[in-house]
């Protein structure tokens, strides 16, 4: 099989002959739509051209983190080249497939079905609602914590003890204090 390409409305560019039913061209650019056909050969030359297909190539997007927030999970990634939606999918640990929990239009999504405790690996696809990326399998990965309780804060000759409840899924706790009209320290 000989296997053409172009960029929609371009010249057709012949990528190359393969023996299989497969090719995949690798020398492509996120958010620009391409036209394939393919020709079959043989001893006696090559076949007519039959019908073309249109696909617009997207790059899996990257730098995923997910943070802890109010009452939710805040997702976000850099955003991917032409890409006017993205897909977020989740698995809970020890899960070994995605879940597809919804769609934005920016590089970032806030998953607010969560529960304290639990851990939570999120990964998206990038694209345009008909044409997809692929995925980043690993993802990223985070325990949900709930924001600590102050349930007392007294003072003693040796200075303010604050006591707050424990948080499952914590390994410990960042204690800010502020006076006056100053920042949190």
């Amino acid at each position: 099989y000989t296997v053409y390409r172009r960029v929609v409305g371009g010249s057709w560019v012949n990528l190359g002959v393969v023996t299989t039913t497969k090719f995949t061209d690798k020398k492509v650019v996120s958010g620009q739509s391409y036209q394939y056909t393919v020709r079959a050969r043989n001893a006696a030359g090559l076949s007519a051209y039959k019908a073309s297909a249109t696909v617009k190539f997207f790059t899996a997007p990257t730098n995923i983190a997910a943070v802890n927030a109010a009452n939710s999970v805040k997702v976000t990634w850099t955003a991917v080249k032409g890409a006017t939606v993205y897909r977020v999918y989740r698995k809970l640990a020890g899960d070994d497939a995605w879940t597809y929990i919804g769609n934005t239009k920016t590089a970032s999504y806030v998953d607010k079905n969560v529960a304290a405790a639990d851990t939570y690996s999120y990964t998206v696809k990038a694209g345009d609602g008909k044409n997809y990326s692929s995925y980043d399998k690993v993802g990223a990965s985070l325990t949900r914590l709930d924001a600590p309780k102050l349930t007392k804060a007294v003072s003693s000759k040796e200075g303010i003890t604050v006591t707050i409840n424990h948080v499952d899924g914590a390994k410990g706790y960042d204690i800010y204090r502020k006076t006056g009209n100053s920042g949190w320290v």
